[in-house]
Order: structure tokens, then sequence, then C-alpha cells
């Protein structure tokens, strides 16, 4: 029979019992008394100043931990617990590095808990140490495959570090848990962006604002993926929907932490935390809390104007930094937010007043008084503004932004040399501000300093390769002393730089017809006429080069002639006739051509207010005509 050991007399199997009982006892002693494994120092942060309820909440935990610590008989789950508490606590209150160290222990003594690798996750991937971040959220993951938070922190992780297939492949995963969540979406198009999969990008982002239509910061990246996808329409449709609403995900782990707080201050800190990841909402909600837990807090009014100022409700915001200001009379920086929040508001007279109740404050404060300086120069107040930079200056003479305000505010007083001294004072202490070296350009340009106007315009686009004034200029400049090369360059760059223009598309067609690109200039204007069908002297200037190009490839007479036509039919006019010629003479149809050029020299005799060079070129262009010849390149004879 199974369990009976025969041939052992009474005695013996007392004994033998006794042993097996020994045995189990101590195994069980063993799971009980466990060995705990090696763990980190919690560094105690330092908690003055902390509002009462939080200093004693920190406290308390400690206390409970201490206190089961030093049994002899601690269980490692329990204690791990104990870790974890003070661990979530400590990051609510974003004491970091006690938290940490606390969640680190938490995870060394509950090895099997998805949970606190994962809050060291978003603890080191809030502070962009990639590697610590995805190295718990892997641990995280294999605790617990299936919480769809750590797939997408670890998949944002992946993706910052430079690898979107990784990335790809674990929103993939998440994907497959919650088919229907508008971040999976978001990330998805997020990766296959990186990867120049635009269409896909595309999709997924339509996906995830068709999930989360308030998700409006979505629009942008759309409207790239299809700009990139050659999907023009689509590309402006979400460009004028683009927002700031962020998509999130729900994430139980991190919601529990921060229903673990106390006290208004506690509050505001939430509300922070919300702001930075663009919860507004849920900031709003946690300041208005605060606000009930204390309604005299200064801090919460300023918090609340915050919030306020970020969903658009600027004159509820200017209600609450006014009320933050009332509360605590004595701060600088309240009245100062509130003064120029006024000023983006326009209400320049107001914020005036407060700043000269911040300088009453803090007669030192130097960028009170710049933004007064700059005030008084909006109101042309402009000796009062003067001598509030010459304050600030006096004070620290190597404020190289106020200085620079001051040369702009000398130059509409009329003092030229005196800003000019200024603006060397500037360039001699910050040899790379862009805007003086600009300045500097524009100063000399003025004076008739070609070359060194253009080595100032220079220095300003190599210090900001991005100032498309800058390139602008060395065009115009470029082109006046005849190097057209250079011109086009610069203007081709000012194009990529800045607004779409007629002007800009003119200016680089011309640099390039002087420069003889003709086939570029064909191109560029074609393309110009394309954006600026109305404009007439872009569709002129392409006809002339169509009929007139010495290039052979470059020329079409019949396009010439039909753009031509339509010009003179909807503006009549002399310019517009004489092209008109050119593009019939292009065409073989020299009567024609010369019978209309005949017009222009007569209008251009009767007008008697033309430049002698341009009746000279027509009259010549007339006896090309008949005489059987084309015009070529008329642009080379002015």
């Amino acid at each position: 029979m199974i369990g009976v050991q025969a041939g052992l007399p009474p005695r013996a199997r007392a004994a033998e019992a006794q042993v097996a009982l020994a045995v189990l006892l101590a195994a069980f002693s063993a799971v009980a008394f466990a060995e705990l494994p090696p763990l980190v120092e919690v560094p105690r942060p330092q908690l003055q100043g902390v509002e009462p309820a939080v200093e004693q909440q920190l406290t308390e935990v400690r206390g409970r931990l201490e206190e089961l610590r030093a049994r002899p008989d601690v269980d490692p789950r329990e204690l791990g617990a104990r870790f974890a508490e003070m661990g979530q606590i400590y990051l609510v209150y974003d004491l970091t590095d006690a938290a940490a160290a606390a969640l680190e222990n938490a995870s060394r003594l509950q090895p099997g808990e998805h949970r606190w690798p994962y809050l060291l996750g978003t603890l080191h991937e809030h502070d962009r140490r990639l590697a610590d971040a995805a190295h718990w959220y892997e641990a995280a993951k294999a605790a617990n495959p299936t919480y769809l938070p750590t797939l997408l922190r670890l998949g944002d992780v992946r993706l910052l570090e430079g690898d979107p297939v990784t990335a790809r492949a674990l929103y993939q995963q998440a994907l497959a848990l919650a088919p229907d969540d508008a971040y999976t979406h978001a990330a998805l198009g997020r990766a296959a962006a990186r990867e120049r999969r635009h269409a896909e990008a595309a999709r997924h982002f339509e996906r995830a604002l068709e999930l989360d239509p308030q998700a409006t910061s979505l629009h942008y990246p759309a409207a790239q993926a299809y700009r990139a996808a050659g999907e023009e329409e689509a590309m402006r449709r979400h460009l004028d929907s683009s927002g700031s609403g962020r998509v999130r995900f729900a994430d139980p782990v991190a919601e529990e932490v921060q229903r673990q707080v106390r006290g208004a201050g506690a509050e505001l800190l939430l509300a922070r935390m919300a702001m930075r990841e663009g919860a507004v909402d849920v900031a709003e909600t946690r300041v208005r809390r605060a606000l009930e837990l204390d309604p005299t807090n200064p801090s919460a009014y300023n918090n609340l104007a915050v919030v306020l100022e970020a969903t658009g409700r600027t004159d509820e915001a200017v209600e609450a930094y006014s009320e933050a200001a009332r509360l605590d009379p004595d701060s600088v920086g309240r009245r100062f937010t509130l003064a120029r929040l006024l000023e983006r508001l326009g209400r320049d007279e107001e914020a005036a007043g407060h700043l000269r109740q911040v300088l009453r404050l803090a007669p030192d404060f130097a960028e009170g008084r710049t933004e007064l300086a700059r005030i008084l120069t909006r109101q042309g107040r402009l000796e009062e503004a003067a001598l509030e930079y010459r304050e600030v200056l006096a004070a620290d003479a190597r404020a190289t932004t106020t200085r620079f305000e001051l040369v702009e505010v000398l130059e509409r007083l009329g003092a030229a040399a005196e800003a000019r001294r200024e603006l060397e004072l500037v360039l001699e202490g910050a040899p790379r501000f862009a805007p003086a070296q600009f300045k500097m350009g524009s100063v000399l340009a003025e004076a008739g300093d070609y070359a060194g106007a253009i080595e100032r315009f220079e220095r300003a686009a190599d210090i900001d390769p991005d100032l498309v004034e800058a390139h602008q200029n060395l065009a115009i400049l470029h082109g006046r002393r005849g190097d057209f090369a250079a011109a086009a360059r610069h203007q081709e760059r000012a194009i990529d730089l800045g607004p779409e223009t007629a002007e800009a598309r003119l200016t680089l067609a011309t640099a390039r017809i002087l420069g003889g690109e003709l086939e570029a200039a064909r191109r560029g204007l074609e393309e110009a006429l394309a954006l600026h069908p109305s404009d007439p002297r872009i569709a002129d200037t392409l006809a002339r080069v169509l009929a007139a190009a010495p290039d052979d490839a470059v020329r079409d007479g019949a396009a010439a002639a039909e753009i031509a036509s339509k010009l003179l039919e909807a503006a009549p006019s002399a310019q517009h006739a004489e092209t008109l010629a050119m593009a019939l003479a292009e065409l073989g149809r020299y009567a024609e051509a010369a019978k209309l050029q005949e017009r222009v020299v007569a209008g251009i005799e009767s007008s008697g207010g033309e430049a002698p060079g341009l009746l000279d070129g027509a009259r010549r262009r007339l006896e090309q005509y008949r005489r059987g010849e084309p015009a070529r390149a008329p642009w080379l004879e002015r």
C-alpha cells in the first residue's frame, strides 16, 4: 500500500516521522525567512519648504518602510510592496533620484511584477536616458507582455534611438491587442514616416484622427506625409486643421501613482506634469482642485492662468494672473508674466503700468526694463525708450540684444552716426550675432559700398543659413555687380526659405536670364506661372524667353504667341504688344510682326516719356522683322 513502510518497528517509524517533520519545517523556514537580495540605498530628499501635507505623507511612508525593514523575519514581497509605495509617492512629487532607487528595490524584491520596472522606464524616459528606459521597459514587457502602455512606450524609445523597424514591430504588437487605439495608429504613422513609407503613415494618422478627433496635433505630421506622397490637396486640408491637441493612451499604472497625492501643492505639481504631457484638460482639473483646497494660493492662480492661456481663454488668463499678483504683491515674476500677456493682447498701456510696478520692486530687473522700452518704442515714444535701453546697458554693457534694439531706436530718431557707433559695439562684442551683421550690410549698401555690404550679408547667411532676407539682398547686390550666377544661387535659397511670392520668382528668372541660364529660366518661369497664373510680369517674361532665347531648345514660338495674345487682350500695352511681335517673328510671320511693331514704335514716340534706349530697341527690332529676321536676346540690349 502506498504510504505504508513495512518492516519498521513503531519506534523507528516515529523517529523517521520526526526527521521528516524537521526537514519540512526547515524548508518552510527557508521560504518564510528567505535571504533578501542586494538593495540600493534610497536617498533622503530635502523636505524644507515642502507643503506640510506632502511632508507628512513622505515621512509616514518612509517610517513604515523602515519599521518593516527592521524586522528580522521580513517577507521580501511585503518589503517590496513598501518600497514600491515609497517609490510611487516620490515619483509623483518629482523626487526622481529617490523614486528610482526605491522602485529598483521593489523590482528586485518582487521580480515577477511588471509595474515597478515599467515606472522606472517612464522615469528614465522622461529624463531622456533612453538606454536605461529601454532596459526597464524590456523587463516590464518580459513580466507582462500584454500591458499595452509598455509596448507603446518601449516603441517610442526605440524610435527616439533611431530604430524604426523595432519600434514598428512593438507598435504592431500593441495594435493586435487594441486595434482601435488612436495612439497606436499615430505611433505606427510616425514609424512609417521615419522609414519614408509616406502613404502608410498618412493612413495611420487618418485612422488615429478618426478615433480621436481632439488630437489635432496629428494633422501636422499627416500633412507632411501627404506632402511627401505628392497629395497637395490632402496636405492643405490637414495643415488648415492643425492644432495642439495631443493623442494619449490609457495608462492604469501611471494613473494609480497620480492618485496618491495630498494637498494643493501636490495637485499643482501634477498639473504641471500634465501640461508637460499636453494633457491640458487634466491640468485644469488639478489646478481647480488645488484652488478648492487653498483658495488664496497665488501659485494656484498662476498655474490656472497658464492653463487658460494654453486653451486660448486669454481674458480669463489675465484675470487669473491679476489675482495671483494681488495675492502676492511683492512677486516680480507674477506681475511681469501678466505684463507680457497684456502685451501679446495689444494692451500696451496696461502692460507698461505693471512693468513700472515691477521696476519699483526690482529696479535692476533688466528684462522688465527692456520690455518697457519695447512698449515705448511701439508707442513712438523713442526718446523715453532710448533712456530705458541706456539704463539697462549701464548695468550690463554686454547686453547684445538690448544694444541692438537701441540701434534701431536711434535710426528712427535720425541719429545715424550714433546708431552706427552702437552697431559697431554690438559687432565687437558679438561678431556672430546675425541680425547685427545683416544690419551693417544694410548700412553699407545704403552708403553705396556694395562690396562691404556683400561681405556682411555673407557673414549673416553663414551664421544663420535660414536668414531669407540676407539671401535676397545678396541676390540683388550680386546682380548689380554682374555676378548673375551668384545672384541666382542666393535667390534660389531665398525662395526655398521664404514665403512664395511672384516677386521672388521674377528676381530669380532675371538672374538666370542675364546669366545665360535660359533653360533653367524657362523651367522656373513655367513653374512660377503655374503658381501665379494671373501675374502679367511672369507671363510676359516667359513669353519673351520662349520667343527670343538664342538657344533653339528653349524657344517655342507657338507657346509664346499664345501667352502673349492672352496678355495683350487682357492688358493692352506697348510692352505686351512687342512681346507678341517677338513671338510672331519666331513663327516666321514677319509681316504681322512688323505691323504690330510699327504700332509699338508709334506709341512709344507719341508718349514722349519713354527712355531713349527703349525706343532705339523697338526701332531696331522693327527693321529686323522687315528684313525677315527674328528677335534674339533683347534683354541684353538694356
